[in-house]
């Protein structure tokens, strides 16, 4: 029994791996090349240089043919680009952070090597953020318990989402983005030193882990919000 079981995974193992080889023949919507993006920042003109040159040779890139740069690229019954798309794509950066600032390990060229880093780096990205989350569009927040160290708020509803984290010291969120949990944790050692945990759906719809044990207090503002306390 537990044979033929094991016989059966690998043969749905073997055709999922098959499926995602052979879609490299589906034709896509638009070419990668209609996705190159222009920096947005302030960059030095050698750094606008490899941004856009790093894009372009990323585009040319034979990775490209079997897992799409995007979703719009994709007819509606390509499957194996679908499951491409979601186990290993990338939408917002591409698949070797291309379209990433700051620029990511902007020293290593574009290749197979690149887009494994970036991977391990940002695992499940479409899926996370698409397939299981509801980024791309505006999220509402119910929040359940936000305690910081100057307030406490408990059931308060705002159309638009903003918060992953109670304050930018120490404190707890315990809320819902668009039906979606969140749960975080801060904890703050002094002005300069804190510890950062969330797990759940984050503000802008995607799900997410995050655990950093050790990591130094931003003074800057942090995704463009000021923290109360």
């Amino acid at each position: 029994m537990e044979s033929r079981l094991c016989q059966k995974e690998v043969f749905y193992l073997q055709c999922f791996i098959y499926l995602i080889l052979f879609s490299g023949c589906a034709p896509y919507k638009h070419p990668v090349s209609d996705y190159v993006k222009f920096p947005h920042l302030a960059l030095t003109a050698e750094e606008t240089r490899y941004f856009e040159e790093s894009q372009q040779k990323a585009a040319s890139h034979w990775l490209y043919r079997i897992i799409p740069r995007h979703r719009s690229q994709i007819y509606w019954y390509d499957l194996g680009h679908w499951l491409a798309w979601a186990c290993f794509g990338n939408d917002e950066h591409g698949l070797f952070g291309e379209a990433h600032l700051p620029l990511f390990n902007p020293q290593q060229s574009i290749g197979i090597g690149k887009a494994f880093a970036w991977t391990l780096r940002n695992p499940l990205h479409n899926f996370c953020y698409y397939v299981i989350g509801s980024a791309g569009r505006i999220n509402d927040e119910f929040t359940i318990l936000k305690m910081n160290r100057k307030s406490i708020q408990t059931f308060q509803y705002s159309p638009v989402a903003k918060t992953v984290f109670g304050g930018r010291f120490t404190s707890f969120y315990f809320g819902v983005h668009n039906y979606k949990p969140l749960i975080s944790i801060r904890l703050a050692y002094g002005s300069c030193w804190k510890s950062d945990f969330y797990i759940g759906w984050r503000d802008q719809g995607n799900f997410g882990i995050k655990f950093l044990p050790l990591t130094k207090v931003s003074l800057a503002v942090w995704e463009n919000l000021s923290y109360t306390d």
